[in-house]
């Protein structure tokens, strides 16, 4: 069954049920992962929308089913930014980090190819609300771009896939309207299967004559390289590998593995959210 979920009091009925829940929004990072074997989809594309923007502050609030064109668009109108490059083409829409909502953004934590300019979600997200398996809603971190009291508990959610809770609100950092690069020019349509992968900048020649991949999209300041490739890429010496398009092959290289299993048990013990993205 599908729900789609217009508030964080709609997420929590939904939690009430029984059955594992797979969180989708756009879906545009589907190829990642394992299939998911969850009983129904939390669909949140409906639950979006703008909540506050603070523009002399450099802070925006948005629930996590909105789209980042939205969001762009919006801060366009005051010559502002987040760090998500504008995209026209499959290949630009790959590197700027496969963009669809703010909370599938967020809770992938895709590279971009402006990484290195305007960094990642890590950087961006001050801080959000969401509700664990349980029904519980947390709300951690603010809207103060420089806060140093306590723990950054947002960073937990920050790339995990949405393995540890229903992302409802994000509250992101804003930048300056910068000029934009062009697109990058390969010769690929962006379609799965492709591999993401980053190492040592010094080594990203070594990894990529040690691989299957083709007409690599290179970002030699991050190290990072988007690739075709006829099978999984393996792990780079000093980095990580995502691979898209294998089913079963595609579980990410994780690294701190036991860290991750204990913070899933804890945040989600019975497995109900996203069971099998990351484990």
């Amino acid at each position: 069954m599908i729900f789609h979920v217009e508030s964080a009091d709609d997420v929590r009925d939904v939690l009430h049920g029984n059955g594992s829940l797979l969180i989708q929004g756009t879906n545009t990072k589907a190829a990642f992962g394992p299939p998911s074997a969850a009983d129904h989809i939390i669909k949140t594309t409906k639950m979006s929308g703008i909540v506050e923007w603070s523009p002399d502050d450099l802070v925006i609030v948005a629930k996590a089913g909105t789209t980042i064109e939205e969001i762009d668009a919006e801060l366009k109108s005051r010559r502002q930014m987040i760090g998500v490059p504008n995209f026209t083409t499959p290949i630009g829409k790959l590197t700027a980090g496969l963009p669809g909502t703010t909370g599938g953004i967020v809770s992938a934590n895709l590279p971009s190819r402006w990484e290195s300019q305007c960094r990642g979600p890590r950087y961006w997200v001050l801080g959000l609300t969401f509700i664990k398996a349980d029904r519980t809603v947390i709300k951690c971190g603010s809207k103060a771009v420089k806060n140093v009291a306590g723990y950054d508990v947002q960073k937990l959610l920050i790339g995990a896939w949405g393995t540890l809770g229903v992302i409802t609100e994000v509250i992101l950092r804003t930048q300056p309207l910068r000029h934009i690069d062009n697109e990058p020019k390969a010769d690929w349509n962006a379609e799965p299967p492709y591999c993401i992968a980053r190492t040592l900048p010094t080594e990203i020649d070594e990894y990529i004559q040690a691989n299957p991949i083709h007409d690599p999209v290179i970002d030699r300041e991050t190290g990072t390289i988007w690739a075709r490739t006829i099978k999984p890429a393996s792990k780079p010496r000093n980095g990580w590998v995502l691979n898209a398009g294998f089913g079963e092959d595609d579980r990410p290289i994780i690294e701190n593995d036991d860290l991750n299993r204990a913070i899933k048990t804890k945040l989600d013990p019975l497995n109900h959210l996203n069971p099998g993205r990351l484990f």
